[in-house]
């Protein structure tokens, strides 16, 4: 099991909903900029002393300097409108039409266009009016402003333009990943996050939910990161880490906001939609793919605080900013449970900037490739849409989608969204276990599989640790040389690590009969110089003849030292016959059997054919 990791980020002050210390900016003008879709060349051109806070498809808010002027050339688009007020906070806030939107309590509107209004609240997170809530269809969703400036939309890429796709092919690895999606698995966790009543994030509830998610990321095998992000109550979010194996620094995400509300929130806010469904996604994902490797890292988040304008997942990701973490995207997913009244298959809408339309397209083409028939994959481009936590991503240059179950933002929308009736029993179990097993295709595909083959069972793979160089394959055959000696595919007669065939080819052992076996490991019997099998006479004449007459030397030099002094002389005759004779006992090891010489010396067993076929 993979270690837990409890991480409390330290709180300067208590700062309400904003909940961690950010630089306060000297002073300035909150002002907003109009255009038709978020155009960062309009920016550019806005020049650097004004700071970008938020954005969305109708406006951007900027921090003007003190003193500023409004620049000619945007006379009649950007609007200053109040000194900078750190009494309370600023929030965009997404609604079908904003010119309807009234709102309860303190909240003060600045500004309205489109389908965004700008507010300032001391309260917390603005709320709708109960008639409001009521007429209004569709998302109902503020976004908390941060003062640190936002990273600005990018720039299309021409060629990944959306009517000509990329073409996606999946590692084999991914098919049985998707396959092990379980509807009643999903479906059991997700019930589980409905049982909880409510998890608003000032709630007991809350607490509980965010530990009964970390207990069962534990149970997964995976490490756990809490980060306790705000207190009065305790706020967090909950992230299940599984390390990659070939570049655990670069990290894959895939996330949702476990928090819930309604009209009754602190006591009844099931949100089986809005976000069970997404964070049983994660979850599922997460049990499925534990089991799994992969080059990089795999990040499964579930988000606090979202309904309150992405403050959990915009506190987690200024801390991985600060770490200087290297994201390659985040798969987000908010409300995956509807599955609306078009006709089959149900859609599944992915929202994207430009800078992240790849894993958009990967997100579509699993769609396509494992649930054809289960989900419709719409890809819709828009850096506008900046109502739910891969916001936060956006904020920080990272890469990131949203997946969302309706075709746009209003249509066919939910009909029980922000209310009590937002429970299990009013959706299907089959669509949101389909998106979530495109989740996991896509997920699998970015953070690339890696083979499961394990010869010597130590959790990483063979082919990880062959491109890593942490394993040999002298042979080439793609298995590790540990391995081969285990299997008894290679032989290892001097227990080196190294198989023989490698050790003669590199010349780190000889073969000087080319039998392919280390000439140091083909063992001999002591004292059977003549290598006939047999210790007798004979081998005594055969050493004399040797040393006197000119005869052949033993081709194991090393039998023929029948004392084992290191030397061939007629000691080693008079061994022998001391031996056969005079009962002066056995010759040293290796006697009687094959063996291997275990006194380092000079000699050399070039050949000894009766041990040939067995060797130690």
């Amino acid at each position: 099991m993979r270690k837990a990791l409890f991480v409390v980020i330290p709180l300067a002050c208590a700062l309400g909903s904003r909940s961690v210390a950010e630089p306060a900016p000297a002073g300035g003008t909150i002002a907003i900029v109009e255009w038709q879709a978020p155009d960062p060349g309009l920016l550019e051109r806005l020049g650097d002393s004004f700071a970008l806070l938020a954005y969305s498809g109708d406006l951007a808010v900027v921090l003007a300097p003190p003193g500023a002027a409004i620049p000619d050339a945007f006379a009649g688009i950007l609007t200053l409108l109040e000194p900078l007020d750190a009494a309370g906070d600023y929030y965009l806030f997404h609604v079908a039409d904003a010119g309807r939107a009234s709102f309860a309590g303190d909240a003060r509107v600045l500004a309205r266009r489109g389908g965004t209004v700008l507010l300032r609240s001391a309260e917390g997170a603005p709320r709708l009016t109960a008639e409001s809530e009521a007429s209004l269809p569709g998302i109902a969703q503020p976004l908390l402003i941060s003062l640190v400036p936002a990273a600005p939309p990018s720039v299309r890429d021409r060629k990944l333009a959306r009517d000509d796709p990329p073409v996606i092919e999946f590692d084999p690895l991914v098919a049985p990943m998707v396959a092990a999606v379980d509807q009643t698995a999903y479906t059991n966790v997700w019930q589980a996050l409905d049982d909880f009543e409510t998890r608003y994030a000032y709630t007991p509830e809350n607490r509980a939910a965010a530990a009964w998610m970390a207990d069962l990321f534990l149970t997964y095998g995976l490490e756990v990161e809490t980060q306790v992000y705000a207190r009065n109550p305790d706020r967090a979010n909950v992230i299940g880490i599984l390390p990659g194996i070939l570049d655990p620094g670069a990290v894959v995400y895939v996330g949702a906001h476990f928090d819930s509300i309604s009209p009754t929130a602190a006591t009844l806010a099931p949100g089986a939609d809005d976000n069970a469904s997404g964070t049983a996604a994660v979850l599922e994902a997460a049990r499925v793919l534990s089991g799994h490797s992969f080059a990089y890292t795999i990040k499964f988040a579930a988000f606090n605080e979202e309904e309150q304008g992405m403050v959990g997942s915009r506190n987690y990701c200024a801390k991985i900013a600060a770490e200087e973490e290297r994201v390659i995207g985040c798969f987000n997913f908010d409300m995956i449970a509807y599955a609306g009244t078009d006709a089959a298959p149900p859609d599944l809408a992915i929202y994207t900037n430009s800078a992240s339309i790849e894993l958009a397209y990967v997100l579509a083409a699993a769609c396509t490739a494992f649930v054809p028939d289960g989900v419709e994959p719409k890809v819709f481009e828009d850096a506008g849409a900046t109502w739910s936590d891969h916001v936060s991503f956006w904020n920080r240059g990272y890469k990131a989608i949203t997946g969302i179950e309706d075709g746009g933002a209003w249509n066919d929308f939910c009909p029980w969204y922000h209310t009590v009736e937002d429970t299990i029993e009013k959706y299907p179990k089959d669509y949101p276990t389909h998106v979530t097993a495109a989740i996991v295709a896509a997920l699998a595909h970015v953070a690339v599989p890696l083979s499961p083959d394990d010869c010597d069972g130590d959790g990483i793979p063979d082919a990880v640790e062959l491109a890593s160089g942490t394993a040999a394959d002298c042979n080439a055959n793609g298995i590790p040389d540990d391995c081969d000696i285990a299997a008894a595919a290679s032989l290892d007669c001097n227990a080196n690590g190294v198989p023989d065939e490698c050790d003669i080819a590199l010349g780190t052992s000889a073969d000087a009969d080319s039998n392919g076996i280390p000439d140091e490991c083909e063992g001999y019997r002591r004292g059977d110089a003549n290598a006939d099998g047999a210790i007798d006479i004979a081998d005594a004449v055969f050493v004399l003849d040797h040393l006197f007459a000119a005869g052949p030397a033993p081709s194991c030099r090393d039998a023929g030292d029948a004392n084992d002094d290191g030397a061939l002389d007629i000691a080693d005759a008079v061994a022998i016959l001391g031996h056969l004779f005079a009962a002066s006992g056995p010759l040293p090891q290796p006697f009687g059997s094959c063996g291997v010489d275990l006194t380092a010396d000079d000699l050399d067993c070039g050949s000894f054919p009766p041990c040939e076929e067995g060797t130690t």
